[in-house]
């Protein structure tokens, strides 16, 4: 029991934590006076994702079967993960912007 409460525990850290980051990751990219067009872009845009997924993901674990859709899946974020990696690494959004500060 005591590992469910402590894993039930680190998943809602963790989805916190990733709530935060997902609202000021924008702050990134936007310069001060257009962090509030960039959210607007950036959470019209994830619910463009939401409605459209669910209507390409179905046929396609129906055609191709679900553990091909989730190594694609997994592939996907493996390499999402490798370009974002520069930015988390050293605090900017790794693009010639931040190494001209330097």
């Amino acid at each position: 029991m005591w590992a469910l409460c402590l894993g039930i525990a680190l998943h809602g850290i963790a989805r916190a934590g990733g709530s935060i980051a997902w609202s000021l990751w924008v702050t990134k990219f936007a310069e001060g006076d257009h962090v509030a067009e960039y959210m607007s872009v950036h959470t019209f845009l994830c619910g463009v994702r939401g409605v459209i997924a669910p209507f390409v993901a179905f046929p396609a674990a129906l055609w191709l079967g679900p553990h091909v859709v989730g190594a694609v899946g997994a592939g996907l974020i493996g390499i999402a993960s490798l370009i974002i990696l520069p930015s988390v690494r050293f605090g900017g959004s790794g693009g010639e912007a931040d190494q001209a500060d330097d």
